[in-house]
């Protein structure tokens, strides 16, 4: 007995056997599963970790910059000017080595008069 697509099996005495073309298409979804690969090129191994610790870390920062940095927004309509609600004493870089910040009078008294 013989029936159309993908899933057709042939009848052989008791044993059921899957016809040329779905033997061909589990065959070709066996060979291009990742763990598969993996299985048989053991070189990649390496190679999978260092670009999984990357989108890891790169996905890490993404978050921490989206909720810690002042300078990322979420919401653009509820604070239209967000660099003037920024502390310019803390420092802004992910890494700050021996900076210290001074406010100058003169810009503070202009930034007060343009209020």
């Amino acid at each position: 007995m013989r029936s159309a697509g993908l899933a057709s099996v042939e009848l052989f005495g008791s044993a059921a056997v899957p016809s040329a073309p779905a033997r061909s298409a589990a065959a070709a979804i066996m060979k291009t599963s990742f763990f598969h690969i993996i299985k048989t090129k053991r070189e990649l191994i390496p190679l999978a970790g260092i670009i999984s610790v990357a989108a890891i870390g790169a996905f890490s920062f993404s978050i921490y910059s989206l909720f810690c940095k002042s300078d990322v927004i979420i919401n653009k309509s509820s604070n239209p000017e967000p660099w003037q609600t920024v502390d310019a004493t803390k420092p802004q870089k992910l890494l700050t080595i021996r900076q210290k910040w001074k406010p100058i009078e003169e810009l503070e008294s202009v930034k007060k008069l343009t209020k």
